[in-house]
């Protein structure tokens, strides 16, 4: 409650440029590589934003569920997460080029 007696207004987070906001949240992946993720483990990131801690996790090899309110944000989040699949599909078949 605000000093009204109200309640604060909500913050409506997929309006104006957050992405340049998230960049700054970036020191939080500290505590994504201190979690010593695994391989095949879970990972819930509630208030995702455009992603950031949750593509960290899942370059761990962990399996992640990404929720946020803003829809605008859970899409910039799906679209990095698909340019990260597409990036490691290319590499997993150079690899296997390079093995022949």
């Amino acid at each position: 409650m605000t000093g009204s007696g109200q309640p604060p207004a909500a913050i409506d987070w997929g309006a104006g440029h957050y992405e340049t906001t998230a960049a700054q949240l970036a020191p939080a992946a500290a505590a994504v590589q201190r979690a010593s993720l695994r391989p095949g483990e879970r990972v819930l990131d509630l208030g995702c934003g455009t992603g950031n801690a949750a593509l960290l996790a899942a370059r761990a090899g962990t399996t992640v569920t990404g929720v946020d309110p803003a829809a605008r944000l859970l899409k910039v989040a799906q679209d990095r997460a698909a340019a990260c699949r597409r990036k490691n599909r290319r590499k997993s078949a150079a690899f296997a080029d390079d093995t022949r």
